[in-house]
């Protein structure tokens, strides 16, 4: 053979040895002797042939699929230290897409090309620490594991830290060392990371004016901008909502893309929110209105809630409560804060039931949670022990809760029934009273809860509460009972009166407290509970 046509064998040998690469990704380029001799050394125990071998039984590629073979194969590839079976074997493990899962097997073999050196495996362990697969959860070894592949230049490990901190469900959010890690992962290589996502988060942190991120506001917008470029339309509902601080051009733009695009639900309720306010066009609420319900019909939370809001004003659409109800409950059950809000409030103002409070209180605690301003207040002023209205000089508190463990004590009450003077030899009432005079008519209630319309800026106080922290205490209570006067004769004090002639002595008072059963003229008040454990000792 001549010195060309060997050259040219070599070559021919050269290009037609099979790869991992090949295997993984174009098995059908593997001839039919190539395929031949992988088998035939894979069983005489050849190392990186036992790798191929699983592969295609594995894939089914080139040869029937037979999962225990590959397993066959890869296991004792894996076992004589061949990184790839290793980290191939412990995805097959994890995923259990081809094989039962076996999470614990598949953390042993990350675990050993990891101490390898493999940084694709120190990030899939730092996915188990973190997600607690296998293993006891551990923020901390997460983030070690994320750090040292990181550190060798696996750009999705430092993605998986700066989300932690995004997020801050295991560790203290910090946003602003979150949009730093992100930034410095834009500047570097971005060839393995989802670049869109990564602005997506940035645009979101922007928007989120309740977390300090550190981002200025043209970096915040331009993000959200190179988010939307990248077809992430979520970022075009953010931009839309922060339309106020936009200016002309971008409010143009952003006309133009959502119309482009209208058969997107994010781009649909862009361009409700575009015609509402005139972003970019000339103000339509008719066109604000059928934008918005194409978003809504396509699913979207928040064109449920703007739909819902234009229902409620009668703006585009005629107006109709019930539209706005249904419409609204969706969206609230959806996750959009200002309509949890609303329909929290809803249920305080309308109805008293026990289920209804707790639907009002669940609504608000979401919206409460997503740091919205006006429900924080209005948990606040929802007392542990039920409603309480609003105590002032013209408006007496129609029920006073104690909670148990700020009750005064029994003697406390003794010594108010022996001390407190009323006005007039009038017989105790058992139901603390409303004078006449200041009682409001119920029609008036019906109407003012008719027609206050809810306001995503407006606090609305369904019934004046006292928040826990806010609740006088025992001393304060017995000072009340000793020190308040009625202000006319003709007026019902609301605090328990016993008239003098008919008030008992003090022994009396504790055998009714003792065998509840008081005498008709000396009644104690039926709203006045004293636990058990708190009664006094008979004298």
């Amino acid at each position: 053979m001549s010195i060309w046509e060997t050259i040219k064998s070599w070559f021919r040998i050269k290009s037609n040895k099979v790869t991992l690469d090949v295997v993984l990704n174009r098995p059908s380029e593997i001839s039919e002797s190539d395929l031949v001799e992988i088998l035939n050394k894979a069983r005489e125990g050849d190392v990186e042939n036992e790798l191929y071998a699983g592969v295609l039984y594995l894939k089914g590629a080139r040869i029937p699929q037979d999962p225990s073979k590959a397993m066959e194969f890869l296991e004792k590839s894996a076992q004589a230290s061949n990184l790839d079976a290793q980290k191939i074997l412990a995805k097959e493990y994890m995923s259990g897409s081809c094989i039962p899962q076996n999470l614990k097997q598949s953390f042993e073999w990350f675990q050993k090309a990891a101490y390898r050196g493999d940084i694709e495996s120190m990030h899939y362990l730092g996915l188990m620490y973190e997600e607690g697969h296998a293993v006891e959860k551990d923020i901390y070894k997460a983030i070690e594991c994320f750090q040292k592949a990181a550190d060798l230049g696996y750009a999705e490990a430092k993605v998986e830290i700066a989300d932690i901190y995004y997020e801050g469900v295991d560790l203290p959010m910090d946003r602003t060392k979150a949009c730093k890690m992100y930034k410095e992962i834009l500047a570097g290589n971005t060839s393995t990371v989802d670049v869109g996502r990564i602005y997506m988060c940035l645009g979101q942190a922007y928007a989120d004016k309740f977390f300090p991120c550190g981002l200025q506001e043209g970096e915040g917008i331009t993000f959200l901008k190179n988010a939307i470029e990248k077809e992430y339309f979520e970022a075009v509902r953010i931009l839309a909502l922060l339309g106020k601080e936009l200016d002309e051009g971008y409010r143009k733009w952003l006309f133009e893309f959502s119309a482009q695009h209208q058969d997107n639900p994010y781009c649909a309720f862009a361009m409700g929110i575009c015609y509402e306010n005139g972003y970019g066009t000339f103000k339509d609420y008719n066109s604000a209105f059928n934008y918005y319900k194409k978003s809504a019909d396509l699913g979207d939370p928040w064109g449920m809630h703007c739909t819902a809001c234009l229902y409620l004003k009668g703006l585009g659409v005629e107006e109709s409560v019930d539209e706005w109800f249904r419409l609204e409950t969706q969206a609230a059950e959806g996750g959009v804060p200002p309509a949890q809000y609303q329909i929290g409030v809803f249920y305080l103002r309308e109805t008293r039931t026990e289920q209804s409070l707790e639907k009002a209180k669940r609504f608000l605690k979401s919206a409460a949670d997503n740091h919205y301003d006006d429900a924080i207040k209005a948990l606040k002023e929802i007392p542990d022990f039920g409603f309480q209205e609003e105590s002032t000089s013209s408006q007496v508190n129609t029920q006073t809760q104690i909670p148990s463990e700020q009750k005064p004590e029994p003697q406390k009450i003794v010594q108010n029934f022996e001390t407190q003077q009323p006005s007039t030899p009038t017989q105790v009432n058992t139901q603390t009273q409303i004078p006449n005079e200041q009682k409001p008519e119920p029609q008036k209630i019906v109407q003012n809860f008719e027609t206050q319309q809810p306001s995503a800026s407006t606090q609305m106080n369904t019934r004046t509460q006292i928040p826990n922290e806010q609740k006088p205490e025992p001393q304060k209570i017995v000072q009340n009972f000793e020190t308040q006067q009625p202000s006319t004769p003709t007026q019902v004090n609301t605090q328990i009166q016993i008239p003098s002639e008919q008030k008992p002595e003090p022994q009396k008072i504790v055998q009714n407290f003792e065998t509840q059963q008081p005498s008709a003229p000396t009644q104690v008040n039926t709203q006045t509970q004293i636990p058990s454990e708190q009664k006094p000792e008979q004298q």
